[in-house]
């Protein structure tokens, strides 16, 4: 996979989402990625990925990115729900 960024926005604003970005990377054998956990508002946390990737990406090092985002218990309205699996969302981004 040809990617210089991995961000992850995950739902827990803890250390667990740090740890869940490391393991994706070390499984996927990207250890030369730069990995970026933004914890706590999950898909909400995107818009706030697009700002630091494009500032990342304004300087030429950094080319493709691929963000994760999982919400965690929660619909697209960002309301609590009951025991529900993890939406899940993939996105790669790569500038113009």
């Amino acid at each position: 996979m040809d990617m210089d960024v991995l961000v992850l926005c995950h739902h827990v604003n803890t250390s667990h989402a740090e740890h869940v970005c490391a393991k994706i990377r070390r499984e996927l054998n990207l250890m030369d990625v730069l990995p970026l956990a933004l914890g706590h508002s999950g898909s909400l946390a995107f818009p706030h990925a697009l700002s630091l990737l494009e500032w990342l990406m304004a300087g030429g090092t950094y080319r493709r990115a691929v963000c994760v985002l999982a919400d965690d218990h929660f619909d697209q309205s960002s309301l609590m729900l009951p025991a529900q699996p993890a939406p899940l969302s993939i996105i790669e981004i790569m500038p113009q």
